[in-house]
């Protein structure tokens, strides 16, 4: 059985990284890692891969880099020889080799070090899957057939999209109204509680005229409104 989570990854390693869906799992990671690491399969005759900020422009998710990020490419190829090296202080490992005893050599490696791998469409050699991701302010989902059908997942992503970027901007508005609560019990004085946070988020949500500001996407009406409700003498009470 796997179960969905979100993790840090410090440095993940991709070999075939260069090329085709390897460079696909690169340009996704390196979102989301802190470095990355291409060993190629063929000589490069580049040392980075340079990911501009905006768009993602070679997988097909609709995710962006908030800043130019860079994967550094090893000068020499992936062997028999070097894959253990490359490997060394990775949290994460991905290939898109096609050379399955490699494959199996890289899987067995990181399963007795502990390390995450996926082995691109080799089940047998996967502890760990990628996730379709909609990553939106507010908000990331991630997106599993459970191995079953990634037509659908992708598809499901699609369709899921713009209701997920309103879920988010729900979510910031309302991570607004948690600090509204807490300025609103930090100036309370006395023997008084205070406002619950969970009942008064829940009231706020469940306001029709703060709903409907949302989703005509007058996030800044929405938030004085939340504010006076808020203020109000019975809170979230």
């Amino acid at each position: 059985m796997y179960m969905p989570f979100m993790i840090q990854i410090r440095k993940a390693v991709v070999f075939a990284g260069e090329r085709g869906e390897g460079l696909q799992k690169v340009e996704k990671l390196s979102i989301y890692a802190d470095q990355v690491l291409v060993i190629p399969e063929k000589h490069c005759d580049y040392q980075e891969i340079l990911f501009p900020a905006g768009p993602i422009v070679h997988g097909t998710e609709i995710l962006e880099f908030s800043s130019a990020k860079t994967a550094k490419v090893q000068a020499k190829i992936a062997n028999k020889n070097n894959y253990k090296q490359a490997i060394k202080g990775a949290d994460f490992v991905c290939s898109d080799l096609l050379d399955r005893k490699l494959n199996q050599k890289i899987f067995a490696y990181c399963k007795k070090k502990g390390i995450r791998c996926n082995v691109i469409d080799t089940k047998d050699l996967c502890d760990t899957w990628f996730m379709s991701l909609i990553d939106v302010p507010g908000m990331l989902v991630g997106i599993s057939s459970k191995g079953g059908c990634a037509y659908y997942s992708k598809q499901s992503r699609q369709e899921l999209h713009e209701q997920i970027r309103a879920r988010g901007q729900m979510s910031l508005a309302l991570v607004e109204v948690k600090e509204f609560i807490k300025q609103a019990n930090n100036k309370m004085d006395g023997p008084t509680l205070g406002l619950s946070v969970i009942p008064t988020l829940a009231k706020v949500y469940n306001d029709q005229t703060f709903r409907n500001f949302m989703a005509r996407e007058q996030n800044q009406d929405a938030l004085e409104y939340a504010r006076s409700i808020v203020a109000a003498p019975t809170g979230g009470q």
